[in-house]
């Protein structure tokens, strides 16, 4: 049974309201006296919501020369007019037509306006044909049907034709009755069908692919639009179907075409025919910076920079579908960086040899170009830098002749460039004989295409002046020709400076040496009247002591402590000057590091203990045992240890030891005077003492740190030293464990 809804006002008013595009009517005063239209919802408006109102009100001007007003006046007069208007980042095509009451005056107008913002509506571009608004149904290209849930109730001539069938055959059935079993999904047509009309009722606006079949049963694909719009109090949906499977055979090409070009690694597009992109594969979003959904639908010129000429753009599209083009261009990332290309592009055909697309190729040849002008400038620098340096430069081929030579060459040996191209060294008469053979032998070797030197080499020059030189080879390859570079360095000056200094290097290790035994027959001649006083101040002190006043006791003290600090400062004189002089004799043991460290403490606790100084010791109960040498590991810790005493005089003093994998640590922390951060960078330089009123009254030779400095590197190891001025020292030095 059919089921028809009548062609009134009220049926398209309700068919209107579902496509975007905006009615009204004004009357002579140009206030709205209606407004509708699907297309209103883009402008925040509802029905005959702005009714009332004038247009001037709407446009907000009160200009009557602005455009779409003035558009009105004149069609007040009997013309018809349209225009384009852009307005809410909206595009609008126009049209406006005269109302005539029933004795023929004009009484308003009539407009409506095409949303042209996106044209590829087919129902805007037939309302734009400026038919009657049962044409717009009637002469569709594309199927339109009208529903009453899941039956035809009505349809337009394109329908009969796309499902070649006869009205009555197709009104009053289910849509799924003109669809295959299956939909490629894999669902039923009748499930999936049923499911769509469902939320398209709830008011859902759907677009879908869908695969139909005709009434002679070929099938085809579709691109189905359903909405629904509401007459009297139901609700209905409308349809609109297109025949895309044209447009599935491209799409299939394309997309067999792109799979091949994803993993190209050059930049790939593929558009239509009017350059809209169809494809661009993973190279061109990483070089141009786009998402894939940002390009596609896009025209081609979307990229494409302003640096270009605008002729030459012009001219890529038409080229391309007559065979093809090929050039460099400009082209613009998304960041508006502007980056020149290297294009190829041609026609896409099917198995017609039909034109289905254009494929353009694209190398980003910005750093090509960079590359280019930057070898250019650096040919140029290097011709300059070859050209000036200060060292002399010849380049000979495997004979040994001259094929290139800078000016500093021609300042060593005296003859111009011209006069020793194509000669060899030896042709030039630059040695002895005994240097002729050296020279020889620096050649051989460059033969076999390494480096060589730098080799001391004696030439002559063009004045027979002799010259001490060193020569220094490399092999290169220039135009597929083997070459030899030879870099020489006049070092004749350093030469006469080095025969002065052997001189004098020899007078001072001699002046060392006299030194040394200097040092070393003095030592005896000292160490024995000192050892003496030691002991007859001993005795002395011992028969006198009980029997002397305090005063008289304390000078003992001082005899005493006087003559082991002068013992003990030529000590370390002598050695200091072995270690200079390398005569210090030192044998490298296994010595246990916690025992010395206890040997050192018990010898100077007392010193400690008159100046009221607690000192202490954290060891690992587990012996350390490290590779050193006894008596300057001795010297290490008796110096450092004696200093914390020297320079504290409150609090303790700490001595803790610890290891990692390759050495002992050993730190030892005072609370003494400290040192200021300047006299740090001078610590370890002979002789160097901080001035301060309590170091001017205690007794140094200011060799203490730097004699404990080579004595650990006697040992192989290092130290370093933290301090701050009223808070302390901390001193920590490593020796290597024994393995």
């Amino acid at each position: 049974m059919d089921i028809k809804i009548p062609y009134d006002i009220n049926f398209y008013e309700a068919l209107f309201e579902q496509i975007p595009v905006i009615f009204w009517t004004v009357d002579k005063e140009l206030i709205f006296t209606s407004s509708f239209g699907g297309g209103l919802k883009n402008l925040g408006l509802t029905k005959n919501q702005i009714v009332g109102s004038s247009l001037f009100d709407f446009f907000q001007t009160n200009d009557k020369s602005y455009e779409p007003v003035a558009k009105h006046i004149l069609t007040l007069q009997g013309i018809c007019t349209d225009y384009h208007f852009k307005w809410k980042d909206r595009v609008y095509h126009s049209y406006l037509h005269p109302i005539f009451n029933s004795n023929n005056e004009i009484v308003g107008v009539f407009g409506l306006a095409l949303d042209i913002t996106n044209s590829n509506s087919t129902i805007e571009k037939f309302i734009a044909s400026e038919e009657k608004y049962k044409t717009l149904f009637e002469s569709a290209s594309d199927a339109i049907f009208l529903m009453d849930k899941d039956i035809f109730i009505d349809c337009n001539p394109a329908t009969l034709k796309l499902f070649r069938c006869s009205k009555e055959e197709i009104i009053g059935q289910p849509p799924y009755k003109f669809s295959p079993e299956f939909q490629p999904d894999g669902r039923t047509s009748r499930e999936k069908v049923l499911e769509l009309i469902e939320r398209a009722l709830n008011g859902e606006s759907l677009a879908f692919e869908w695969v139909h079949t005709r009434l002679d049963g070929i099938s085809f694909f579709a691109e189905v639009r359903l909405n629904r719009f509401k007459m009297g109090e139901n609700y209905y949906l409308l349809a609109v179907v297109r025949d895309i499977t044209e447009k599935k055979e491209i799409e299939r090409e394309i997309e067999l075409l792109a799979n091949a070009l994803e993993s190209v690694n050059e930049c790939v597009s593929i558009t239509d025919l009017d350059d809209i992109l169809l494809y661009v594969n993973k190279k061109f979003c990483e070089v141009y910076g786009y998402e894939k959904n940002e390009l596609i639908g896009k025209s081609i010129l979307f990229v494409r920079s302003d640096k270009n000429d605008p002729e030459l753009t012009k001219q890529i599209n038409p080229a391309t579908i007559k065979g093809g083009w090929q050039g460099e261009i400009w082209n613009r990332r998304k960041n508006g960086e502007d980056f020149l290309i290297r294009l190829s592009t041609s026609p896409v055909l099917d198995e017609n040899q039909k034109i289905i697309a254009l494929i353009g190729v694209a190398t980003d040849i910005t750093k090509e170009k960079e590359l280019f002008n930057k070898i250019k400038y650096d040919a140029e620098r290097l011709k300059i830098l070859f050209e000036e340096a200060p060292d002399p430069i010849f380049v000979c081929d495997y004979e040994g002749k001259i094929v290139e030579a800078n000016k500093a060459s021609e300042r060593l040996v005296g003859w111009t460039k011209e006069e020793v191209m194509g000669k060899t060294f030896f042709e030039m008469d630059l040695f002895d004989r005994k240097n002729f053979f050296k020279a020889a032998k620096v050649f051989y070797k460059a033969l076999k295409t390494r480096p060589t030197g730098p080799d001391e080499i004696v030439i002559f020059n063009r004045n027979r002046e002799k010259l001490y030189i060193e020569v220094s080879t490399h092999p290169i390859v220039i135009e597929n020709k083997k070459l030899i570079l030879c870099v020489a360095r006049n070092i004749t000056e350093q030469k006469k400076i080095l025969f002065e200094l052997a001189k004098a290097k020899e007078a001072a290790e001699q002046a060392n040496r006299q030194k040394t035994i200097f040092f070393a027959s003095m030592s005896h001649e000292i160490r024995t009247p000192i050892n003496a006083i030691l002991g007859f101040s001993e005795v002395i002190k011992d028969y006198f002591y009980d029997k002397s006043d305090p005063e008289v006791r304390n000078y003992f003290e001082i005899l005493q402590n006087s003559a082991q600090n002068l013992l003990h400062t030529i000590s370390q004189l002598i050695d200091f000057s072995r270690l200079e002089s390398g005569t210090f004799k030192f044998q490298i043991k296994s010595v246990n590091f916690n025992k010395e460290i206890k040997t050192v403490v018990e010898l100077l606790k007392m010193i400690a203990k008159k100046k009221n100084l607690k000192i202490e010791y954290i060891l690992p109960e587990e012996d350390i045992i490290v590779k050193a040498d006894q008596y300057s590991l001795n010297g290490i810790l008796t110096n450092i240890i004696n200093n914390a005493i020297k320079y504290s005089e409150k609090g303790k003093i700490t001595i803790s030891l610890d290891k990692d994998e390759d050495f002992a640590w050993c730190t030892i922390k005072d609370e003494g005077i400290g040192m200021s951060e300047e006299f740090q960078k001078k610590l370890f330089t002979q002789f160097a003492r901080e001035d301060s009123e309590f170091i001017r009254k205690t007794e140094g030779s200011g060799l203490g740190l730097i004699l404990t400095k080579k004595y650990i590197e006697v040992n192989k190891g290092n130290i370093s030293i933290v301090s701050q001025k009223g808070k302390g020292t901390t001193v920590t030095f490593t020796i290597p464990l024994d393995k």
